[in-house]
């Protein structure tokens, strides 16, 4: 990569999610993909980019990850255009894998990334800096080619990537400092990557087996476990940094003995771990042992649908919970709130949940009930599905933004955030005493 361009040469916009609400969450991948890329490279978020931006950026990249970013991203796309014809433009992510045509062919992005972009990606941007030709790279799309998906992340690959340097991005490294002074986590940074793709055959998530060989050409992939443990290692030494996000459950996912490297050492930080079948007390045991504090999350919601797991899912997880031991567990239960009418059974045990520990995090999944973009489109590609997700991604969900400028005007700093998370959490357990009642 170049390493004499100015900053911004390379601008790195993260879209707006009108209809999800959470426009600081970027990426866990997007991070080290801009880190590949040299010091040029600047990130901004959507809110604040502008016309000066545009027209300094000689590659603009988007990311279309979830499919929450698409029209944000072709309005973006198309500005940017518009100030400065001169800039190349990237997109990259599952959905602009799975509707690369459609931003190639009706908007103004010139290039699709798709699949794994860790190699590809610094190529791109590199030919075009130099001039050069990029019609030979590897699983990259335009409006005259389209290349096979002949790139495959590897773990060699996945264990070179910098996933927590946010220098590039000083808006999002402020957003990350303000989330980790919260006693409670607040889902920005810094996400500890572990694998990609997963062995559960959940039809509602992109990580699936088949998905993912729709999309980038292979199966699961992981993270050396020694990796994993250095970036914690690294989070435990930055001083601003309380907290890690951990996405991927590697205690249910991987062979049971890839998590030795990374449990057998203590690391002076709270862990948010989120699982993906109910664990069993040893598990709780295991993580409690490496970190000083636990906050636990699962989801009880069936297919990002109105359905919610058994009570007996919550009993158990209650009770691995409880063998934590000094290191306290805090459950963040993502639940259904309106699917909770129909289960009175369950709302009492989350109650008496609340009744001991004072603290429960309910995330109420209705305010994001949308479907995942099809993977199949890749294969049956139909004009409609995009239209439809598009003009999803373009609604704005006012639940969302009036309780994101409620946080953001009277719940800053540590105090604040104690504060949003009690009344948040007794607003909860005084909606669940109303509901469990026969």
């Amino acid at each position: 990569m170049t390493s004499a361009l100015a900053p911004g040469s390379i601008l790195f916009v993260h879209p707006r999610h009108r209809c999800f609400g959470r426009d600081n969450q970027v990426p866990m991948g997007v991070i080290a993909l801009a880190n590949s890329l040299g010091p040029g490279v600047r990130g901004v978020f959507a809110r604040e980019l502008t016309d000066e931006h545009l027209r300094a950026a000689r590659v603009l990249l988007l990311d279309v990850q979830w499919f929450f970013a698409l029209d944000s991203a072709m309005r973006i796309a198309e500005r940017a255009k518009r100030i400065n014809p001169a800039v190349r433009v990237i997109a990259g992510g599952y959905s602009a894998t799975i509707f690369a045509d459609d931003l190639l062919q009706r908007s103004a992005v010139d290039f699709v990334v798709r699949g794994d972009a860790e190699r590809p990606l610094p190529l791109l941007v590199d030919a075009l800096l130099q001039g050069a030709n990029p019609a030979d790279i590897p699983n990259v799309s335009s409006r005259s080619f389209a290349n096979p998906l002949s790139y495959q992340l590897t773990r060699e690959d996945y264990d070179a990537g910098d996933y927590l340097n946010i220098d590039w991005f000083p808006s999002l490294d402020r957003a990350a400092r303000d989330a980790q002074r919260s006693p409670y986590p607040i889902w920005i940074y810094p996400f500890i990557p572990v694998f990609k793709g997963c062995k559960y055959p959940c039809d509602y998530c992109l990580g699936n087996e088949r998905a993912q060989r729709l999309l980038c050409g292979r199966s699961l992939v992981s993270r050396s476990p020694e990796r994993v443990a250095a970036d914690l290692r690294r989070v435990e030494a930055t001083p601003h940094l309380r907290r890690a996000y951990i996405i991927a459950d590697f205690l249910h996912v991987l062979e049971r003995d890839y998590a030795e490297p990374i449990l057998s050492q203590h690391y002076d930080l709270d862990l948010y771990y989120e699982f993906y079948r109910v664990p069993q007390p040893e598990d709780v045991r295991r993580l409690a042992r490496s970190f000083r504090r636990l906050f636990l999350a699962y989801f009880f919601i069936r297919n990002h649908g109105s359905v919610n797991a058994e009570a007996s899912e919550v009993e158990a997880l209650d009770r691995a919970t409880a063998t934590a031991g000094e290191a306290r567990a805090d459950l963040a239960v993502n639940l259904h709130l309106r699917g909770l009418r129909e289960q009175p059974a369950m709302n009492r045990l989350l109650l008496e949940y609340y009744r001991r520990h004072r603290w429960i995090n309910l995330i109420d999944s209705s305010l994001w009930d949308f479907p995942m973009p099809p993977a199949d489109h890749l294969l049956r590609p139909d004009p409609l599905t995009f239209d439809r997700f598009r003009a999803l991604s373009a609604k704005e969900t006012w639940k969302w933004r009036v309780r994101e400028w409620i946080v953001a005007r009277f719940f800053g700093g540590p105090r604040r955030h104690r504060l949003l998370f009690r009344l948040n959490s007794r607003f909860i357990a005084a909606l669940l005493a109303r509901r469990a009642r026969p």
